[in-house]
């Protein structure tokens, strides 16, 4: 009975645990325990395992002596017990120090050794004193430089019978300090010399046999019954040479460190047990292990003789490698879970040679009231990155160390194939860690590289080992851990790494959140969270909701399909039936144009600064031609047949999802606002629809769309990097943002850069650095088009589709969000009366007066985010301002069909969009402030304001959502067709297969337009796909040649010179088009020497430069290289591959005299490199880029040259860098340095 059960010991009721400690409950077998269920009482029984008791097999062999009697022996582990009688049990006998009643044990001497050790050495030798069985000699080897024994531990230790010897070895190795404390004891006769025992009687090598040597280390600190519970194992055998103790932490006792060693067999080490894992017993059971720590070894005196001890070679992890040779020399290394030693982990944590953390042992208070917070804060922040340096140096110098082991142990033959490995896992490991913003730890990976190349340094370790070693790598295979589990550790980097954001289906600041959800103030970093006790099996989550539940509920997914059903419906009309078409040439109309460029030519067009178009001419590309480039390749990359205006699909595509994507951005940046999901879904709604965006895209504005979808998350990512610690994901994807938004919008870039000077100005430490790469980073990714701004500042105002060519809208409408007058009527005839027509045009601008309204709410409703509100009206008052001013601005003159002038001016639209933004993200603002606290202005902070800031925030609420819902009423019957539609051919496919071939040959389209014939030349201008300001005619080098041709073939007046067949092939022509059909030019051309017309498949004639005769009397058709003689004779053509062109190619003859032609305006060779077998060439006069070939030219070489080669390599690394930056990997550490996810 116990008396504090007042029913008694429960059933299998726990037990006192030999330490002292209460064990676990431990419940054995079926059973039952009474009002226990079934699913409970399975938890229990796994929960954890109990601290077992040995055999008592064991028991009894340790009882016995060689001649069967019992020896007696004395157990002084526990304090002293109660007797039956109830008086104390009589303290037992001492013991002679360094004698144990163990069989076949003589003497105990120690080792300590002692490196900076002054915070640990009293508490070590303290535990060593407290050992029930004593010592018989302690050498205690000082490393450190100012090390020294304790006066009052040394005569503890003079009293418990302990003779202490002081080695001093400043400055030396954990080895060879080991060593000197070794050779000490031999000098005092304490351990048998080597030299001396062999040849030796079997007494004397049973007496060294019975000799042990216990190693030890300054922060280990071993409890009472230690060195008696490891001797007590390794006795029990005769092959067991060295025995580790089970360490658990010095600060949390329960809490493991290391119960054995073990790694993989290319030297990965196995953290088992997890550091920081519980001990519940669960490894109690493990005996032989590959290898224990030097902190408590007990080893046996002629083993570790014979062995050598530490070898000097490896100054870390001595203590694996010492192991790793006693198995290969046929002996046993196991671990005692009994015997248990603190590990206060001073190396690995960092603690060796540093002075304590600065201000240790004050709190807030006493910091506040004594002392500066920020100079406090600031001093320890700087300790912690000295000691997580000095953490991240010891654990990559242990890496190196293992790995050499393994190397120098492993078999001969597998040398090679392990540093294979070792090289190759540690380079994919490093890239995939960097690639997960892990660098520490893909640093860690690395250094594995370094014992590769430096594993020369233990070849003398392995020779030496060779006379011991009797086992063969094969024997060790069941003590090493196999590969898959030695790469837990990186599993878990990779875990750590990959972004944990929160589920598009998951709650997110809901309910959660209204019933007092999310981190409970208060709580700080030290608080833990206990975990959960045994679950029944029955037991059920009653507020567990299937996947289907959860996605109907969650408004941003209700927000994005509303958007995308939207979509659907306002271009069906586009691309119903003609969804073929649209993928292969995309759509023309509004600010669109028909085009034949791939994203080849578009990055060559843009690297090298070479316009295409006729036959070429110097001019900067604009800046935002990547962004189409890049869709533009995965539009090429789809299944199915290469669209021929690749450039023109991916920009429909872009104004096809511009809705939907618009929505989800503006719903994901609404979080930096506030977490409510539903206000959120409603502002990301009223974005997608806002009147600017909708009109945008209606007439084709490329701009309009990219700005619907960067600008939301730019300013978010604005507002996170004020933050003091802002996530580096978040800057990189701000960065990304503004570049995307200065390309299409180059006025936003000054917008950007102030902000991001003002937020580097404003705040300290990370912040400062994400607030300069933010001003920056956009700068050098934009590149040297900012000095092309410089020549053309009328292209700084408007964009890709961010012009208006005529046309002055009202300036009222801009207070109201609209850039132009609402479309009320459409072919269906809907509105056709004119009376109700005009009244919808007044009323539909009118209803977007509550999304302004909202953000005037928002921006009255500080809260706790002033700085915040002032940076959004100042955003507001500059997009007005933009809108208002985009009229009266004059960037550029255009000619209408009648030959009038018209003024280009930029298009209000982009200052709208910026206006909207402003305003709906204030109004969320304002939610997420009245939500909080109430909070308003100082004049209105009585309740009776705030309440009725709460009701207008409400009805503001409703009436956005009616402006919503009129949007998207008035987007569903007007449509998005008015413009825009899928266009015809521009290419007959027979032109545009020879022009995707090896001969590159153009295609010549004449054109009436009225009395007046014009020309063009494809493929040309690849950011031609998109209307933008005109070409300064004095920039562009109009081709004198292919103005004769064009007038030679649709004029009777002779042309002198060479015909115009030959003069159409040196230009790279190899057929000419007609459309409309003129009965006149189109018989002229039949009757052209040179020219045969194909059959009229597509509608439209289409004539063949027929092939050229060549010296052979060979034909040799038209290609955009060739290779002729100095009078222009053709000789054969040169295989054209990618854009450029570029060639790399042998030829098939090439004699004296012999010319290299490209069909390019003699400027082109600025951005090109010509090679004839390795040598450059120099561009030939003449008004056509040709080259002369050396004698017997074999193969020739032409690759394009970026006209900014060492900026454009900046920009790479740049955009690399930022890239990395952008992914949302890595760990987000909160201000209080827990993870957020």
């Amino acid at each position: 009975m116990r008396p504090d059960r007042p029913r008694g010991v429960l059933p299998r009721e726990g037990r006192l645990h030999p330490r002292g400690q209460e064990g676990l409950h431990r419940l054995r077998g079926a059973r039952r325990v009474p009002r226990v269920r079934l699913g409970p009482r399975r938890a229990l029984r796994h929960l954890g395992r109990t601290v077992r008791a040995r055999a008592t097999q064991a028991e009894e062999a340790r009882r016995l002596t060689k001649d069967g009697t019992r020896a007696v022996e004395v157990h002084p582990l526990h304090p002293p017990a109660l007797s039956t009688s109830g008086g104390p049990v009589p303290a037992p006998t001492p013991r002679r120090p360094g004698t144990a009643s163990l069989p076949g044990v003589r003497a105990v001497d120690g080792v300590l050794v002692v490196h900076d050790g002054a915070p640990w050495l009293v508490r070590s030798l303290d535990a060593i004193a407290a050992q029930t069985l004593s010592l018989r000699h302690l050498a205690v080897v000082l490393t450190g430089r100012e090390d020294a024994l304790p006066e009052d531990a040394g005569r503890r230790l003079a009293d418990a019978g302990i003779r202490v010897h002081v080695v001093e070895a400043r400055g030396a190795r954990h080895p060879k300090a080991v060593l000197a404390g070794l050779a000490d004891l031999q000098a005092r006769g304490a351990l048998p010399d080597p030299a001396e025992r062999a040849g030796a009687d079997p007494e004397a090598e049973l007496d060294a046999a019975s000799r042990w040597v216990w190693l030890l280390e300054d922060d280990c600190f071993p409890e009472p019954d230690c060195l008696h519970a490891l001797l007590r194992e390794a006795t029990l055998s005769a092959t067991v040479a060295i025995a580790g103790p089970k360490y658990v932490d010095a600060g949390d006792p329960a809490r493991l460190v290391e119960v054995g060693q073990t790694v993989s067999p290319t030297g990965r080490r196995v953290a088992s047990p997890r550091h920081g894992e519980l001990d519940q017993g669960q490894h109690d059971h493990r005996s032989d292990v590959l290898a224990v720590g030097t902190g408590a070894m007990l080893a046996r005196a002629d083993a570790l003789l014979h062995l050598g001890a530490l070898d000097r070679v490896f100054p870390v992890a001595a203590d694996l490698d010492l192991c790793w040779r006693a198995h290969q020399a046929g002996l046993r290394v196991v671990v005692v879970p009994e015997a248990v030693a603190l590990d206060a982990r001073a190396t690995t944590q960092g603690l060796r040679s540093r002075d304590r953390m600065p201000f240790a042992g004050l709190g807030l208070d006493d910091i506040d009231e004594r002392f500066s917070r920020d100079h406090v804060l600031r001093e320890r922040r700087a300790w912690e990155r000295e000691r997580r340096g000095a953490v991240d140096r010891a654990y990559r110098r242990d890496r190196r160390a293992v790995r050499r082991i393994a190397l120098a142990r492993c078999p001969g033959r597998l040398v090679p194939w392990y540093a294979v490995r070792i090289l190759l896992g540690a380079l994919l490991l490093t890239a995939a860690l960097l690639l997960l913003k892990r660098p520490r730890a893909a640093f860690a990976e690395l250094s594995d590289a370094g014992a590769v190349l430096t594993s020369w340094r233990s070849h003398g370790s392995r020779r030496r080992a060779r006379h011991t070693t009797v086992v063969g790598g094969a024997g060790l295979g069941a003590l090493l851990a196999p590969h898959s589990r030695a790469l837990a550790g990186v599993r878990d980097e990779v875990y750590t790494g990959l972004p944990h954001l929160p589920s598009v289906l998951a709650p997110e600041g809901g309910a959660s959140e209204g019933r007092g959800g999310g981190r409970p103030e208060g709580l700080g970093p030290s608080v833990t969270v206990a975990e959960p006790g045994p679950v029944s099996d029955e037991a059920t989550d009653l507020d567990a909701d299937d996947l289907g539940a959860r996605a109907a509920r969650h408004p941003g997914l209700l927000a994005v399909l509303v958007a995308a059903a939207l979509a659907v419906t306002a271009w069906w009309p586009v691309v119903r039936g003609r969804g073929g078409a649209l993928l292969d040439r995309g759509m023309a109309g509004g600010e669109l144009r028909p085009g034949t460029g791939g994203s080849a030519a578009a990055w060559t067009r843009y690297l090298t600064g070479w316009d295409p178009s006729g036959l070429g001419s110097a001019s900067d590309a604009p800046t935002w031609l990547p962004l189409l480039a890049a869709p533009a390749w995965v539009v090429e990359h789809l299944p199915g047949r290469a669209p021929s205006s690749a450039l023109g699909v991916a920009a429909a595509l872009l104004l096809l999802g511009a809705i939907p994507a618009a929505t989800t951005s503006a719903y994901l940046a609404g979080r930096a606002a506030t977490r409510r999901p539903w206000p959120r879904a409603l502002a990301a709604l009223a974005w997608a629809l806002s009147p600017a965006l909708l009109v945008g895209l209606g007439e084709g504005r490329v701009g309009a769309a990219v700005l619907g979808v960067v600008l939301p998350p730019l300013l978010a990512g604005l507002a996170g990097c004020g933050q003091r610690r802002p996530w580096w994901p978040a800057v990189g994807g701000t960065v990304l943002a503004a570049t995307a938004a200065a390309a299409v919008a180059p006025a936003l870039l000054a917008v950007v850069l102030v902000l991001g000077l003002v937020l580097a100005a404003r705040n300290h430490g990370r912040g400062r650095v994400a607030g300069v790469l933010v001003a920056t980073a956009p700068v050098v990714l934009i590149g040297p088009a900012i000095a092309s701004w410089w020549h053309t500042p009328g292209s700084v105002l408007t964009g890709p589709g961010l012009a208006s060519w005529g046309g002055q809208p009202r300036p009222w409408h801009f207070a109201l969000l609209w850039p132009t007058a609402p479309v009320t009527s459409t072919e269906t005839g809907l509105l056709a009366d004119p009376s109700l027509a005009a009244s919808a045009r007044l009323l539909l601008p009118l209803l977007a007066a509550p999304v302004v309204l909202a953000g005037v709410w928002g921006l009255a409703v500080d809260g706790r985010r002033i700085g915040a509100s002032r940076v959004l009206a100042v955003l507001a008052l500059l997009g007005v301002a933009g809108a208002a001013a985009a009229p009266h601005l004059v960037v550029g003159q255009a000619t209408d069909a009648a030959g009038r002038p018209v003024p280009i001016t930029p298009w209000a639209g982009a200052g709208l969009l910026l206006l909207t933004l402003a305003l709906l993200a204030a109004a969320l603002q304002g939610v997420e402030a009245i939500r909080r606290a109430g909070a308003t202005r100082p004049g209105a902070s009585r309740p009776g304001a705030a309440q009725a800031l709460r009701v207008a925030g409400g009805v503001l609420a409703t009436l956005v959502t009616v402006t919503v819902l009129t949007q998207a009423a008035w987007l569903t019957l007007t449509r998005l067709d008015r413009a825009l539609a899928v266009p015809a051919s521009q290419v007959p496919a027979v032109a545009q297969d020879s022009a995707q071939s090896a001969l590159a040959a153009r295609y010549l389209a004449l054109d009436r337009r009225g009395t007046a014939m014009t020309y063009r030349l494809e493929p040309g201008d690849p950011s031609d796909v998109v209307r933008d300001l005109p070409k300064d005619a004095g920039a562009v080098e109009d081709s004198a040649r292919l103005r004769e041709v064009a007038h030679a073939l649709v004029t009777d007046e002779p042309s002198g010179g060479r015909p115009v067949a030959d003069r159409l092939a040196d230009a790279g022509v190899g057929f000419v088009g007609l459309a409309p059909v003129d009965p006149a030019v189109a018989a002229r051309l039949d009757t052209t020497a040179g020219l045969s017309r194909l059959t009229d498949v597509e509608g439209d004639p289409v004539w063949r430069v027929t092939p050229r005769s060549g010296p052979s009397a060979a034909a040799v058709p038209v290609s955009a290289v060739r290779v002729q003689r100095s009078d222009g004779t053709p000789v054969a053509t040169v295989p054209v591959r990618g854009s450029g062109p570029e060639v790399d190619s042998d030829l098939a003859t090439s004699g004296a005299g012999h010319v290299l032609a490209v069909a390019q305006q003699r400027g082109w060779a600025a951005t090109a490199q010509v090679r004839a077998d390795g040598r450059a060439l120099t561009p030939r006069d003449g008004e056509l880029a040709a080259y002369d070939l050396p004698p017997d030219t074999r193969h020739v070489r032409i690759s394009t040259v970026p006209a900014h080669r060492t900026w454009s390599i900046v920009q790479g690394g740049a955009l690399a860098l930022v890239l990395l930056l952008a992914l949302p990997f890595g760990v987000r550490r909160g201000r209080d340095a827990e993870v957020v996810r």
